[in-house]
């Protein structure tokens, strides 16, 4: 986007196109809170991509447990299931979101 245009153009357009992208890449909304008319931001979305990959390859393992303090009043996820429910990444898979990066970059 930015080698076809103007110097002055990509300044002005791509810290726009990054901060829509941190958005509805994951990190601060739910997927499950976007709007319909919005969603499909998240699919042209490279840092979607690789935040849910993330999020699947370190939380996706069935076996992982955190311990929590019994007297913290702070929210308490006792395994990585409940962490990839928070962010309604249930169903990915690292894989199939690295290819579909790569498929944006090229």
């Amino acid at each position: 986007m930015a080698t076809g245009m103007p110097i002055g153009g990509a300044l002005a357009l791509g810290p726009a196109a990054i901060t829509v992208f941190t958005l509805f890449g994951g990190i601060y909304l739910n997927m499950d809170s976007i709007p319909l008319g919005a969603n499909w931001i998240a699919y042209v979305d490279f840092i979607y991509y690789a935040f849910s990959a993330l999020c699947a390859n370190e939380f996706g393992d069935p076996d992982l447990q955190f311990t929590c303090d019994e007297g913290s009043e702070a929210r308490c996820l006792q395994d990585g299931a409940a962490v990839l429910d928070l962010y309604s990444f249930t169903d990915i898979r690292v894989g199939p979101q690295i290819a579909l990066q790569l498929v944006l970059a090229f």
